[in-house]
């Protein structure tokens, strides 16, 4: 499984400029001894360059660093969730609104 993890590094080496940072190797179900590969991006990360599997392994992101404005919700009132959806459609409209030639970038 190591050499899958280098050889995944080696490929995708040029989006670690981008960004990209390969965490390594998880274990996410002991039962069925499944790994992936973990790695960490940005909020504005071109997903089309990633596969969803590599070789045997599935690829597991995370957004690293802190989130827009849009994208901010008050975690102190504990009915939050109820209330707010951090994924809602409305706020990648603001978001894109907002930052559209960093995006295009």
């Amino acid at each position: 499984m190591y050499d899958i993890l280098k050889k995944f590094e080696d490929k995708f080496s040029s989006l670690k400029k981008k960004g990209m940072q390969v965490e390594g190797l998880s274990l996410i179900d002991p039962k069925r001894k499944k790994h992936v590969i973990c790695i960490s991006k940005p909020f504005i990360f071109d997903n089309r360059n990633l596969p969803k599997r590599y070789e045997t392994l599935e690829i597991k992101s995370k957004i690293q660093g802190e989130l827009p404005l849009e994208f901010k919700i008050n975690r102190e009132n504990p009915e939050w969730h109820k209330i707010e959806f951090i994924w809602a459609p409305e706020r990648f409209e603001h978001f894109v609104d907002r930052c559209s030639g960093e995006i295009r970038k």
